[in-house]
């Protein structure tokens, strides 16, 4: 009986922390704040199939490594309308998954009270809050990711379940059709394989078989699908190997996981040591997946946090593996105790977490520059507004993903891209592409009026373009930063030019 109540008060509390994880994450994008570039590309696709505007393998096509991503936001937009907020939704939801997630693989490696507390800690982490409110798939990836290890860690204890098997290889290519990075997430599974496979017997054993054709045929296809062979040539290009010498992360790994994190990653890493005491091979299979996904992170300019998500969700796990297993082994099975008082320790020292819902969390806390969060909503408001015929309007850009969603009607005359070919086409609508000064006086000899969009910081704008621009051009509008995140600058200008015709 008293158990009973223990596991009511357990899961009455996991509900209350879901409840609220949901909540901070919504209240993230209820006000419906600018979109930055890659939010509004896939929002742009996602309304152009609900809209018919594009078929969906037309829309696929233009981003190709990020299918499922695509398609869930058009089903969002279908659902709930045109705008940041529907975008943002289908985010929202996975990340509120994510606790679930999170609270079963704590609680199988050390017990349901290590389990909430990762459950807490995952709920109200800043990180996790600033990239489950962002139109972008990295939560869903991360979510995905946990549940398998989960899921994974129940297989070795019955490895003869057709049906784990079947969801894990499920569960890693829906990961891997968000985005291509998610092909990692098969990693931990494929350990598994080539670990439990008798060679000798698998054309015996038809259960082997099935297990063996199952995972090579779904992941072929689901490799293919998420344009894989045009992915890993890019990704093992001469040239790129080449660069990838120098374009090293290592020193920003440091500065996030031991200046930031440190009081999480050092627990964590202890919370590692006991558990490979306890299950040696899936904690082996653990680090064999953080070691890859770090090497291809630091040496390869993935750069970006986003990519490293699964590494900070285990490291919430691993952190309240640490100080469970303190409060069972050292403190005579006070785990409880433990672990509420680490909760509130963390909940008041407010350290990386946030205590109250908010409209906004930085995705640069952590790592500034990460995204540039411009306000491309009321720049592009402001357009609508000032120049209501578009059409008698040039308007030279060096990026597309934000004009096509703000200014729908109308696309770009012209692009001036740092290093990209002079007199080229874009790859998407076919605009003429430009980088040099002259090749801009140019191009605006040949309008009557006409505006050029500045993103005042080092963006893919000529230098030249730019400090031209602003010596000699009208400054009609500058917005330094979205209303919410002031202390995150991220200026973005409007010049014009009118001819005396």
């Amino acid at each position: 009986m008293q158990n009973k109540y223990k596991s009511l008060i357990v899961y009455a509390l996991l509900t209350g922390i879901v409840i609220a994880g949901f909540i901070f994450r919504l209240q993230g994008i209820i006000d419906n704040h600018s979109f930055w570039s890659d939010e509004a590309y896939v929002a742009t696709l996602g309304r152009d199939i609900v809209t018919s505007k594009r078929s969906i393998p037309e829309a696929i096509k233009l981003l190709n490594y990020q299918p499922l991503h695509v398609l869930t936001t058009a089903l969002s937009m279908k659902l709930f309308g045109f705008n940041e907020f529907s975008a943002r939704l289908p985010v929202v939801l996975f990340g509120t998954l994510g606790i679930i997630a999170a609270f079963l693989l704590a609680k199988k490696l050390s017990n349901a009270y290590g389990g909430l507390l990762a459950a807490f800690l995952y709920a109200i982490s800043q990180l996790n809050l600033a990239n489950s409110t962002q139109a972008k798939p990295n939560t869903a990836i991360q979510t995905i990711f946990i549940f398998n290890i989960y899921l994974l860690s129940l297989l070795y204890e019955n490895k003869k379940n057709v049906y784990l098997h079947t969801i894990i290889i499920a569960l890693s290519c829906i990961a891997t059709l968000f985005h291509f990075i998610g092909i990692l997430v098969f990693i931990p599974y494929f350990i598994f394989i080539i670990t439990n496979i008798n060679y000798k017997n698998i054309f015996v054993d038809s259960k082997k078989i099935i297990y063996f054709l199952l995972f090579s045929v779904f992941f072929m296809l689901v490799f293919f699908l998420s344009s894989g062979k045009s992915r890993f040539e890019n990704l093992f290009n001469p040239t790129n190997i080449k660069d990838s010498v120098f374009l090293h992360n290592i020193s920003l790994l440091r500065e996030l996981l031991w200046k930031n994190y440190s009081f999480i990653t050092l627990p964590a890493l202890f919370g590692l040591i006991l558990s490979y005491k306890r299950k040696r091979v899936l904690t082996a299979t653990i680090i064999t997946y953080v070691v890859i996904l770090i090497f291809f992170w630091v040496f390869y300019a993935f750069g970006n946090i986003r990519y490293v998500l699964p590494i900070i969700a285990l490291m919430f796990m691993y952190f309240a593996v640490f100080w469970s297993y303190i409060g069972e082994k050292i403190l005579m099975n006070k785990s409880w105790a433990v672990c509420l008082l680490v909760a509130i320790a963390i909940y008041l020292g407010g350290n990386k977490i946030v205590r109250i819902p908010q409209n906004y969390y930085s995705p640069n806390e952590d790592l500034y520059g990460d995204v540039q969060f411009a306000d491309y909503k009321n720049t592009y408001k402001y357009i609508g507004y000032k120049y209501p015929n578009l059409s008698k309007v040039a308007i030279f850009n060096d990026w597309h993903e934000a004009q096509y969603w703000y200014l729908p009607n109308k696309l770009p005359n012209a692009y001036f891209i740092k290093n990209e070919k002079n007199n080229s086409e874009h790859w998407i609508d076919k605009q003429p592409v430009y980088n040099t000064l002259s090749h801009f006086l140019n191009a605006m000899s040949k309008y009557d009026s006409g505006i050029l969009i500045v993103e005042d910081w080092d963006s893919l704008l000529p230098n030249d373009i730019k400090n031209y621009a602003k010596s000699n051009l009208k400054l009609e509008f500058r917005s330094s930063a979205i209303s919410q995140a002031v202390n995150d600058p991220w200026p973005v200008e409007i010049y014009s030019w009118h001819s005396e015709k």
